[in-house]
């Protein structure tokens, strides 16, 4: 068997061309040599066979759609490597982010490590008032598309969790702390995350999507305190359209200050900020919280819940 390179980059791939692209060229700017790059790729195949052709990279096709934690596991089987640097599709490589990269797998020591998401070089307002001050706040675990982990520990932990849709790094930090493996934070490795949503409504999805892993069971939803928060939150927006449609209104003001209250109170406790960033964080915590709350009703009406 060939001599194990010291690292090799899995991207998972569905459906998000232009932003891989971007990837692809931020990472050949840097230095990164393409062979060591694996795509791990369902869904339309777009372009990709050209791009393979153009860049030299590795690649893995699946026909049916693969979940994040799929993709990532797929494209590892395939890296022959001492280190796996995941990152997703929508990330943007930066030079800092090289030369910790070429350090960490130079060190042969380092066994987990990676750094928050920075937002999009061009952030829309939702992400200046929301991702940027989430970004400051105490982190306990890395975000799945920048993560460099040592192939021997990878596969202590088993890889990601193929069960979870969402939520499967921070299940792999979890499970690492258990293994005694503590992650760590690198300021260096510096990704700017272009997947971002740019409006409203992408915020909204986004959050609905990101529900997923907590409405999985009974006991996954009441281990939640932001679905339970959530629930609380559209529970009182629904109370205000019942009122104003039986023309309360000013019980229907009433539980909509109520509301808006509680999106600042737990603005406040989230991101502990004041002023005019502040007021705006506030608006995108009642779309946060809307988000979540929606993806509640949808699993309500959709499905029976696992105990």
């Amino acid at each position: 068997m060939p001599k194990p390179t010291p690292y090799k980059i899995v991207v998972p791939l569905f459906d998000d061309e232009d932003n891989f692209v971007n990837l692809l060229n931020s990472l050949v700017d840097v230095g990164v040599n393409t062979s060591d790059i694996i795509i791990s790729m369902s869904g339309p195949r777009g372009n990709i066979d050209e791009l393979a052709k153009k860049y030299d990279f590795h690649m893995v096709y699946s026909d049916r759609q693969l979940t994040p934690s799929e993709a990532r596991n797929i494209g590892a089987k395939e890296a022959n490597a001492e280190y796996f640097v995941f990152l997703d599709s929508d990330i943007f490589v930066t030079k800092m982010w090289k030369e910790a990269l070429d350090e960490t797998t130079g060190s042969h020591n380092i066994k987990l490590v990676g750094e928050t998401y920075d937002i999009s070089r061009s952030p829309h307002w939702i992400e200046k008032n929301w991702f940027a001050h989430i970004r400051k706040l105490k982190r306990t675990y890395l975000n799945g598309g920048n993560i460099i982990v040592k192939g021997e520990t990878f596969y202590s932990l088993n890889g990601f969790d193929e069960h979870l849709e969402t939520g499967e790094d921070f299940d792999f930090c979890v499970r690492a702390k258990i293994k005694g493996v503590m992650p760590d934070f690198d300021k260096r490795l510096l990704v700017h995350h272009e997947g971002n949503p740019k409006s409203i409504s992408q915020f909204i999805k986004r959050e609905m999507w990101h529900a997923k892993g907590d409405l999985s069971s009974f006991s996954a939803f009441f281990k939640s305190n932001v679905m339970i928060v959530s629930a609380i939150y559209v529970l009182i927006i629904f109370l205000a359209i019942i009122l104003l449609a039986f023309g309360a209104y000013k019980l229907t003001v009433f539980f909509i200050l109520i509301s808006l209250g509680l999106a600042f109170v737990l603005t406040l406790y989230k991101l502990k900020g004041t002023g005019a960033n502040f007021l705006k964080s506030t608006v995108v915590m009642n779309f946060y919280l809307l988000g979540r709350g929606i993806a509640l009703i949808e699993s309500l009406l959709s499905r029976p819940w696992k105990a």
